[in-house]
């Protein structure tokens, strides 16, 4: 009985509010249902980031205005709320964790990393990895330029990503597993494919990749 009371208090106190758009929910719920992401055909999005080392791709909500303003803030102040949320979204869709050595993400630039303190996408990955019970594998890929993908049209990133990334120190660990590649958002893909064939060129023997949302919800 206690517990209930106390409980009500919080919830008077802290109401919770919608993790997108900050409306009034429901104490049980996390987000509103106007903010409902639509799905990802993560069939369709594999198809499209071909690549023969990619093994799978788990992609839980397509990206919009909505769901862009809650990653953005994840960026900018790193909400454990949305993480653990993200976390347990992407999770649900890996169906091949089992055989997955070790997790990784993109990385960013070290201009950004100076300017905003963290890796969002490193704070993901090693979120999902606490949660399938895999392990963070750090220093695997660095990002050596500084030019924004969100700049340039579909050719340019491909050729902009392709320059970007490169092996970082402990490359040599990477030959004969399984890497979970974890990111936020997936537009061109040219980032995924730009850093898997990094970890192909180091002997990765497969690939996976997990992100919160895609551009597209049918890629």
């Amino acid at each position: 009985m206690g517990d209930g009371i106390f409980e009500r208090l919080v919830s008077l106190l802290y109401p919770r509010r919608c993790i997108i758009c900050q409306k009034l929910v429901e104490s049980d719920i996390l987000h509103c249902g106007g903010c409902q992401c639509g799905p990802v055909d993560n069939n369709r999005l594999l198809e499209k980031l071909t690549h023969p080392l990619i093994a799978e791709i788990a992609v839980p909500f397509a990206y919009g205005k909505d769901i862009s303003q809650a990653v953005l803030a994840m960026k900018q102040y790193r909400d454990r709320r949305m993480t653990d949320y993200y976390t347990d979204a992407a999770a649900e869709k890996l169906r091949k964790a089992y055989g997955i050595d070790g997790i990784t993400c993109i990385p960013i630039s070290r201009q950004a990393l100076i300017r905003r303190g963290f890796n969002h996408s490193e704070v993901f990955a090693r979120a999902l990895g606490i949660k399938l019970g895999i392990p963070y594998l750090d220093g695997l890929l660095i990002r050596s330029g500084n030019i924004r993908q969100r700049n340039l049209d579909r050719g340019d990133r491909f050729v902009n990503a392709a320059a970007a990334y490169r092996l970082g120190k402990r490359a040599d660990i990477i030959k004969g597993k399984h890497i979970l590649l974890a990111d936020d958002v997936i537009t061109t893909g040219a980032t995924v494919l730009a850093c898997c064939g990094c970890l192909a060129s180091a002997g990765a023997a497969a690939v996976s990749v997990a992100a919160i949302c895609s551009t597209t919800p049918n890629a």
